[in-house]
């Protein structure tokens, strides 16, 4: 009997770590994904948000918030692709636009801003709609040609990353389109 009573306050504690308490009942795109993390609310097209992030300070950077914030962004969970790897998509919170493209994570970084092993093309957008970035992984390492475009849609400069190093020229211009800087 001592067996089982100890069996049951573990699951109970893990479920309780991992945000899956009793008192919470899962959505059906969370029963479908399996995932262990609380759904928060729904956004404008009936999806699931699981976690809300403040304004990033430098383009960069967001921090985890409970709550939805002004100029921040939300995460939807769309389910797992075929490896078993959680599909989300982040959204503005004031527009609901897309913030980034459908990407791939593990449970760990469903509530998380950075990414620990990004894969494929990742596309950032501005709050306008305007496509900000374009960034390809693999292996978690960018690789491939990343892309920074400014408020007029030229590219404003390109680094061809090879394993995670740049690998070849990259290529900056100012704000002005005037002057483009190349290195290696």
């Amino acid at each position: 009997m001592k067996n089982s009573q100890h069996t049951i306050a573990a699951a109970l504690a893990l479920s309780l770590l991992l945000g899956a308490g009793a008192a919470q009942a899962k959505s059906p795109a969370q029963a479908a994904a399996g995932a262990p993390v609380a759904v928060l609310a729904k956004d404008r097209q009936g999806q699931d948000i699981v976690a809300y992030f403040s304004a990033p300070d430098d383009e960069q950077e967001a921090e985890l918030v409970t709550q939805p914030a002004a100029g921040g962004f939300y995460r939807v969970l769309l389910g797992k692709d075929a490896k078993g790897c959680y599909r989300i998509a982040d959204h503005f919170q004031d527009s609901g636009k897309r913030q980034a493209s459908t990407t791939t994570c593990d449970v760990a970084d469903l509530t998380s801003w950075a990414r620990d092993k990004p894969e494929g093309k990742m596309t950032l957008y501005r709050p306008n709609g305007q496509v900000r970035s374009e960034s390809h992984f693999k292996n978690g390492r960018n690789h491939g040609v990343d892309r920074y475009y400014d408020d007029q849609g030229k590219v404003r400069m390109s680094v061809i990353w090879q394993n995670g190093h740049m690998h070849g020229p990259f290529r900056l211009r100012d704000l002005s389109g005037k002057r483009q800087i190349e290195g290696v």
